[in-house]
């Protein structure tokens, strides 16, 4: 494959392949396949993924800038939305708008779970991780910090200017 191809089959897509296990969740244990990022491009995110019996994608996270969505191409799972759980199977698509609700999938069958997940990429992102009680930030592809949450709200009503005005 050379490097920087806009065109990927299958065996160069199989070289993509990582095993990512989240820190926050023991559960947390897919394989992906980064797609769009191995095409080169930077503001859309296509991943291929395979979810084994038993796993979890991500710990249950929102995002505050980025979108996200899934499409489910076999198997079957358990899709956590705040407090609404729903099946997914073949066919099945879910969108996560930023800001939206906490949401989490789970391989709830007794066959590996393929789907395609992605959004786009923004400079900023704020996600709180909520069953872990963390929030990650980051700012362009820098290193990422995971902190203890804090209501985002506190951050809004936050007014920045004034406080310049009283430090002079």
């Amino acid at each position: 494959m050379a490097e920087n191809s806009l065109v990927w089959h299958a065996p160069d897509i199989a070289a993509t392949r990582f095993r990512f296990r989240h820190p926050l969740d023991q559960d947390a244990d897919i394989t992906m396949f980064p797609l769009a990022h191995a095409a080169g491009l930077a503001r859309a995110s296509v991943t291929l993924a395979h979810l084994s019996p038993g796993q979890t994608s991500f710990p249950k996270h929102r995002h505050y800038h980025e979108e996200e969505w899934v499409y489910i191409i076999s198997g079957t799972g358990r899709l956590e939305m705040d407090n609404d759980t729903h099946v997914m199977h073949e066919g099945s698509f879910a969108a996560f708008p930023a800001g939206g609700p906490a949401h989490k999938l789970t391989n709830d069958g007794d066959v590996q779970l393929v789907y395609l997940m992605g959004g786009d990429r923004q400079e900023v992102e704020i996600v709180d991780f909520t069953d872990a009680g963390k929030r990650m930030t980051r700012v362009g592809e820098g290193p990422t910090m995971t902190a203890e949450m804090a209501p985002i709200e506190q951050f809004a009503s936050f007014d920045f200017m004034s406080r310049a005005d009283e430090d002079g």
